[in-house]
């Protein structure tokens, strides 16, 4: 079976009819346009007056839905990362889809090719790493502890997983490249935070796997592979 006939009738069938009836959301066109709304936002910060505004429901519902959605396994709020770093620390989750089939589904990305030029590649390509970090912390039976770091200069680390000194952190590039830039925030937050460079992982859109000496860079098919696990 075709991948897009796949998620249309997943979600057809197990999103639009079995979810949405566990808390009787009557009106399937207000439903609809809340999935596609929270596709578009995948990797972002998630403002529950936006998405309520553009929705057309109330915030209260908003986080109805959205609680719903995680219950369902369909997407996960990714939290901030708290620690004194005597700095100010933007609060609000980030949104990431578990299934990126479907989060392409959503996003009307049919084919491979679609995405190539997609203005949401790069959200995307963040959201597929997430979503490979949660399972693999679930295929090893662990609780995920994963977070997102981002100050109020905009500086930002994509994915911190775990704790204290055996923390790693993550860089998500879409680009098949590696540009120089791809590393600053990595090791600025490395410097600040201590975790030294063979626990920073640049993961990007290529498919070598190599040492630098300001981080790891993993090619993608790596992390989906488990490849990359230390």
């Amino acid at each position: 079976m075709p991948a897009d006939i796949f998620a249309r009738d997943y979600l057809a069938t197990y999103v639009e009819r079995d979810v949405r009836l566990v808390k009787n959301i009557g009106d399937l066109s207000v439903f609809r346009r809340f999935l596609r709304l929270c596709a578009g936002r995948a990797g972002q910060l998630i403002s529950m007056s936006s998405l309520a505004s553009d929705a057309g429901i109330a915030v209260n519902t908003v986080k109805s839905w959205l609680s719903l959605l995680e219950a369902a396994w369909l997407v996960t709020l990714l939290p901030p990362w708290f620690e004194n770093l005597n700095r100010r620390i933007v609060k609000s989750p980030k949104l990431y889809w578990y299934d990126t089939g479907l989060l392409c589904h959503l996003l009307d990305i049919r084919k491979p090719q679609d995405l190539s030029f997609h203005p949401l590649r790069g959200a995307v390509f963040e959201n597929l790493i997430v979503a490979e970090r949660y399972k693999a912390a679930a295929n090893r039976g662990k609780e995920p502890e994963l977070y997102f770091w981002r100050d109020s200069s905009g500086r930002e680390v994509d994915l911190i997983e775990g704790a204290g000194a055996d923390k790693t952190i993550w860089e998500c590039k879409s680009g098949s490249t590696i540009g120089s830039d791809f590393f600053k925030h990595l090791e600025f937050f490395g410097t600040e935070a201590e975790v030294p460079p063979e626990r920073r992982m640049l993961v990007y859109g290529g498919g070598e796997s190599v040492k630098r000496s300001a981080a790891r860079v993993v090619g993608w098919r790596d992390v989906v592979a488990g490849l990359d696990e230390r």
